[in-house]
């Protein structure tokens, strides 16, 4: 009879002892991404609306297991749809598409999305937070254009900071 450690698998090394070196963050691929995954979920027009505009939001929520839901037959399927959301910010107010269509955001959240959006904070946080001994699949990614700027941001494996309060404000 063979022993366990016969049948073990060999050890995986970190690409980065083979001189691979760890994948560098880029902004332009995290729009990309943003701006695929709102348009499949939401369609084409809250992208285009919000890549014309001259202040606008794309989040995309993406978890590498999504929380399980029983149907109305009683069986169990996961969400095939990540919490997305594209707002944009026209004459009239701030506008949001995360059901499908364009709905005019509450008062009170296009106030604390407004006063984000005016921190300094915000745009000094980190564009990227990566996944250091993470093995949750899990990232945050949003685009925001906003005072004649345009900020791509990551976060992988949990949220937090001013980016998780954008979150919280258009989830």
């Amino acid at each position: 009879m063979l022993g366990l450690a016969a049948c073990a698998a060999p050890p995986v090394a970190d690409p980065r002892e083979r001189g691979v070196p760890a994948r560098a963050f880029d902004p332009v691929e995290v729009r990309a991404y943003v701006e695929s995954e709102a348009t499949r979920v939401l369609g084409p027009a809250p992208v285009a609306e919000a890549s014309a505009a001259r202040t606008a939001v794309m989040l995309v929520l993406s978890q590498s297991l999504p929380p399980p839901w029983q149907r109305p037959d009683g069986t169990w399927d996961y969400r095939g749809r990540p919490p997305t959301n594209v707002a944009v910010k026209r004459a009239s107010g701030w506008v949001e598409w995360k059901s499908g269509a364009a709905v005019a955001m509450a008062p009170d959240r296009a106030a604390r999305l407004d006063a984000l959006l005016a921190d300094p904070g915000f745009w000094a946080e980190p564009a990227y937070s990566p996944a250091e001994g993470c093995l949750d699949g899990g990232s945050l990614s949003i685009v925001v254009k906003a005072r004649g700027r345009t900020r791509a941001a990551r976060q992988v494996c949990g949220m937090h900071g001013r980016a998780e309060q954008l979150f919280r404000i258009l989830e």
